[in-house]
């Protein structure tokens, strides 16, 4: 008799902790695997507090709950899955974002060169990334000091400084230190990668330019997209329906901004 009140104490215990973990699966509005799982151990004490009556056989009895143990132990393991999941994708995410909107930094500062240089927006990233390569940027500098009682153009007309024309290569203008000392030093700038989104496995970037009108005159646009499906391909699919894409720029509006709430 002794023994079985300590194997009802037990199952008393266990039906509890079980009744417990129901409550607050409940109350704390947790998935369907931890009130599955919660609902196992409540039954499982249940079970046990039967057998420890001799309400069924040991053996029958033994059957059960060796049942619910291995149906918890799996529904406990499914639901540490369902919490993992979500934060390793939230944390490759952050980094595959992160290298991604570097990029279309750098697209962005290519295209607003290309565009200082013809007047128009590259259309196509071998055009775009050919004029880094080869082409050379007019850059006009005042040579000598304006005194502080003459606006530089004043200084220019009584000859005290002149204006000199240079030619600078493409590359070195466009990304120049100004530019480089705010990128983020993790990713390293590869101008014969630039049109290809990081972890897409050789996808590219969507690429689109042209003009507008606004006001009565035409303004050049530009816009350069990552999907979504392609900045995030390998990772939880659920998830990546609920993310969106990447862009810099806008097909519809005279913008040079990301829609990462820069």
């Amino acid at each position: 008799m002794e023994l079985s009140f300590s194997k009802v104490g037990t199952s008393i215990f266990i039906t509890v902790a079980g009744l417990a973990f129901l409550i607050f699966g409940f109350v704390g509005n947790q998935n369907s695997w931890f009130l599955m799982a919660a609902g196992a151990i409540f039954i499982g004490g249940i079970v046990a507090g039967l057998g420890g009556l001799n309400m069924f056989t040991k053996s029958v009895r033994s059957r059960v709950i060796a049942v619910l143990i291995v149906f918890g132990v799996v529904l406990s393991a499914l639901n540490f899955k369902s919490i993992k999941d979500p934060i390793e994708f939230r944390t490759q995410k952050v980094e595959r974002n992160d290298k991604v909107i570097q990029q279309l930094k750098d697209i962005r500062q290519a295209q607003i060169g290309f565009k200082s240089a013809r007047n128009v927006y590259a259309s196509d990233f071998e055009t775009l990334i050919s004029f880094l390569k080869n082409d050379s940027i007019t850059v006009i500098k005042a040579v000598g000091f304006v005194p502080d009682s003459l606006t530089e153009e004043q200084a220019i007309e009584k000859g005290i400084v002149i204006r000199d024309t240079i030619y600078e290569p493409a590359l070195g203008s466009v990304f120049s230190k100004f530019y480089t000392k705010d990128r983020d030093e993790r990713y390293s700038l590869n101008i014969d990668s630039l049109k290809y989104i990081p972890f897409s496995g050789g996808e590219i970037f969507d690429i689109q330019a042209g003009q507008i009108q606004r006001n009565n005159l035409l303004v050049q646009v530009f816009e350069i997209t990552a999907p979504r499906e392609k900045v995030l391909v390998g990772l939880n699919k659920r998830m990546i329906k609920m993310d969106k894409d990447l862009r810099v720029g806008s097909m519809i509006n005279p913008t040079t901004s990301g829609n990462w709430g820069e």
